[in-house]
């Protein structure tokens, strides 16, 4: 039997601009987890606390009850890792509850243990970027960056830039971890948003000097950053998102965000939408620990993760 526990993933700066290659982007990971067990069995079973269980005594019969994303992969493993007898699967996760996912990339978190727990557990090993081009090509989504993939891969905050035509060119991809030392909460706003319209909203913009200058500022701040790590650029990248939530109209910063910001301000603290905004999750950070932990209960209605 194999265990494989990933984190999810946190977008601090380069949202948008990173889904084609525009610019890089910040990530870190999650401090909430999604763990994986596979091992030998008699019967083919998948059991998860948010997707429920099934079993069949044949493959065939398993692979047709599986759900989008186990198909994906079960496929995937066909080709690569020919099965010589069943197995069982058991999916425990942090980063969804009953209602919904948080918006933490569970759903890349998924993949990514799956994928590295079938290797490891049939012997084939992969490292760590092996690990984040496989899961790429079998996750295949066009709106996706793929930068929640390499922070569950590689388990620790880092720069990540992709090509645009990045199943062509994966030897273009660069991934470089940081060691970043932040005081921060990362609070759920008790929504949960589709992000591709927003993302479809960016993109329907993307030639026009607004947008553009967002681009330019983001990579600015993003080289800023990774030589010196600091809460003024985490506010300046934060103003740059809300300039550029303001010219889209999107629903990007809807009014929980709003509500969830101006409490981080009133605490000392600087607050930064993660990921693409509508819903989800708004990151706070303060100069030291001390600041932090005044501030842990601070937040009701909404929820620390």
């Amino acid at each position: 039997m194999v265990e494989i526990t990933v984190p999810g993933k946190l977008f601090l700066m380069g949202e948008y601009g990173v889904v084609n290659g525009h610019t890089g982007a910040i990530l870190l990971p999650t401090k909430r987890t999604l763990t994986v067990t596979m091992k030998e069995s008699s019967i083919w079973q998948f059991e998860s606390d948010l997707e429920g269980s099934f079993f069949a005594t044949d493959y065939d019969t398993f692979y047709a009850s599986a759900f989008t994303s186990l198909k994906k992969l079960l496929k995937s493993f066909q080709e690569t890792l020919p099965w010589d007898r069943p197995y069982a699967f058991k999916v425990t996760s942090e980063l969804d509850d009953t209602h919904h996912a948080f918006g933490l990339g569970s759903s890349g978190a998924f993949t990514v243990a799956m994928v590295q727990a079938a290797h490891t557990l049939l012997k084939k090993p992969l490292s760590p970027f092996e690990l984040f081009q496989r899961s790429a090509l079998i996750q295949n989504d066009l709106t996706s960056s793929y930068g929640d993939l390499a922070v569950s891969a590689y388990q620790q905050s880092l720069y990540y830039h992709r090509p645009k035509n990045l199943f062509d060119h994966f030897d273009q991809v660069t991934i470089k971890p940081l060691s970043l030392d932040l005081n921060y909460h990362v609070i759920h706003s008790n929504q949960k948003v589709k992000s591709e319209p927003l993302i479809e909203a960016f993109f329907f913009k993307i030639d026009t000097d607004e947008v553009k200058e967002y681009l330019t500022n983001t990579h600015a701040l993003i080289e800023a950053f990774i030589e010196n790590p600091s809460l003024e650029i985490i506010e300046k990248a934060s103003e740059a998102y809300l300039k550029l939530g303001t010219f889209l109209d999107s629903g990007m910063i809807s009014p929980p965000l709003k509500d969830l910001l101006n409490l981080i301000l009133k605490s000392g603290g600087t607050g930064k939408i993660s990921g693409a905004g509508g819903g989800d999750n708004v990151l706070a950070f303060y100069p030291h620990l001390d600041d932090l932990m005044r501030t842990k209960n601070g937040f009701a209605p909404y929820i620390i993760l």
